[in-house]
């Protein structure tokens, strides 16, 4: 049973691209964020959430790990807006070992600080 409730970032308008990046995942990698995703909610603490399965890279923005056709697969998110809650606000893509997009981590602070502010533009994720 989840511990977390997973939330994606939403635009005004109630878009996410994050569930069109998840759309564009074949069903492999689909498998595989969603495996990622049901062991990290189930951990009792934020403790749990770490290498392998993510890195905690500052300024309270997590990165979730896998791959997806060779591809390194970084979405990325925070703990918040509420209590044993997880937001996925950005998705991002690793290449040697830079972000694609590299503006990814301050994209995701920004869209962090909006969904503090506003925690509707956080909604629930069923993945």
């Amino acid at each position: 049973m989840p511990v977390f409730k997973i939330k994606k970032f939403v635009e005004t308008d109630g878009t996410s691209d994050l569930v069109e990046w998840h759309n564009k995942l074949d069903d492999s990698g689909r498998g595989s964020f969603a495996a990622r995703i049901a062991y990290l909610s189930g951990c009792e603490t934020t403790s749990g959430w770490c290498p392998p399965h993510c890195r905690m890279l500052g300024d309270g923005i997590v990165e979730i790990r896998f791959k997806c056709k060779k591809v390194q697969q970084r979405p990325l998110g925070y703990f918040g807006p509420g209590r044993k809650e997880f937001t996925f606000l950005f998705p991002a893509v690793e290449k040697g070992d830079e972000f694609i997009p590299k503006d990814a981590k301050e994209r995701a602070i920004e869209r962090k600080d909006i969904v503090e502010k506003n925690s509707e533009r956080a909604n629930d994720w069923d993945i």
